[in-house]
């Protein structure tokens, strides 16, 4: 009886860290919920109509994407790793790169 409520406890935190944020799902070495919840906890209370995450590369080595809205989008940021291969601090670095090069309208 546990494994189902720790399920719905599971899918009911995941979008609520990244309110307002559109994260495509897809495969990749980086679940993508982590990294939509690594950007969605940085952006704080900071959003734009139909901001969305927009993953670029998702490997062992590099890690990239940027922020997409309505007419508008950020450079791509990058985390890469050349002599192992990237964990989920990554998306941390991430989104941390990201708020600090995007500007959102």
């Amino acid at each position: 009886m546990m494994r189902p409520l720790a399920l719905c406890l599971f899918l009911l935190s995941a979008p609520a860290l990244a309110q307002g944020l559109s994260c495509p799902g897809g495969g990749g070495h980086i679940a993508s919920q982590a990294l939509c919840a690594a950007v969605g906890g940085a952006l704080g209370g900071r959003m734009a109509p139909g901001l969305t995450l927009d993953v670029v590369a998702n490997d062992s080595q590099k890690l990239a994407a940027r922020l997409t809205w309505g007419g508008g989008a950020g450079p791509v940021v990058e985390v890469t790793a050349n002599d192992r291969a990237l964990d989920e601090r990554a998306a941390e670095r991430l989104a941390q790169g990201l708020m600090a090069v995007t500007k959102l309208p």
